[in-house]
């Protein structure tokens, strides 16, 4: 074999390994402005709970907190478009459907967190959510389709159950108390103390007792959002 045959063979290795090594160069720094990107969402999801924490103690904490929370949600949007679908969580798409002012936005998120939810936990709470914001649309067809889906849902026996379906009738109720359903508001809760009587444990009976009078006229929509952050999910890697 000739020098400048082995020159050519030699200057084509070289070429190929270069653009390998570039090629390589950039899906890892692809993958690493994602892992930025990721740990950024994580932590602006993480003060938006914070902020809907603090806003449920009063209407005038939230009043205060208004606009750095629709910043926040703004940032967690345009975070989220940067990411592709599996590395967004139901957990994310809950907490931005909870903060975003864009009723279409929101309807998108929440069906979104339904879509991808890994338990039938998970999509119970996205699903009242959803409900909850039906509600305040108006839409109260739409919310009562979702209360119902999320009941559907609970599947197992037990009083956690019991306790599951509790808080689902009771939201449901308060949301028809608000709408001047007084009729199906009652039978509403009634169906929440029903279950809540089921629940042989006495002392979780009692616990989720006083949970349901402190949380009741809440926004359900941060309620679920803030449940579903405490529940220990994993965010998407």
């Amino acid at each position: 074999m000739s020098t400048g045959v082995q020159s050519i063979i030699f200057s084509g290795g070289a070429l190929v390994v270069s653009v390998i090594t570039l090629a390589l160069t950039q899906v890892q720094r692809a993958l690493d402005n994602r892992r930025i990107i990721r740990q950024q969402l994580t932590e602006v999801l993480s003060r938006i709970t914070d902020m809907q924490i603090e806003g449920r103690k009063s209407p005038e904490a939230m009043e205060y907190l208004g606009p750095a929370l629709t910043s926040q949600a703004r940032l967690a949007a345009v975070l989220t478009d940067q990411l592709p679908p599996r590395l967004v969580s139901d957990i994310d798409y809950v907490s931005l459907a909870s903060a975003s002012f864009d009723p279409i936005e929101a309807r998108q998120y929440y069906e979104k967190a339904i879509s991808v939810a890994r338990t039938a936990y998970y999509r119970r709470l996205a699903r009242r959510g959803y409900a909850s914001f039906l509600f305040e649309s108006g839409d109260y067809e739409a919310g009562a389709s979702q209360f119902n889906a999320a009941l559907n849902e609970v599947t197992q026996p037990g009083d956690e159950a019991h306790a599951m379906r509790s808080d689902l009738y009771r939201t449901w109720g308060w949301y028809e108390q608000q709408a001047g359903h007084a009729e199906s508001a009652g039978e509403k809760l009634r169906l929440a103390q029903d279950e809540l009587d089921k629940i042989e444990n006495l002392a979780l009976r009692r616990s989720y007792d006083d949970q349901a009078g402190k949380n009741a006229g809440t926004d359900g929509r941060a309620e679920a959002s803030v449940d579903l952050q405490r529940s220990g999910g994993p965010q998407a890697p």
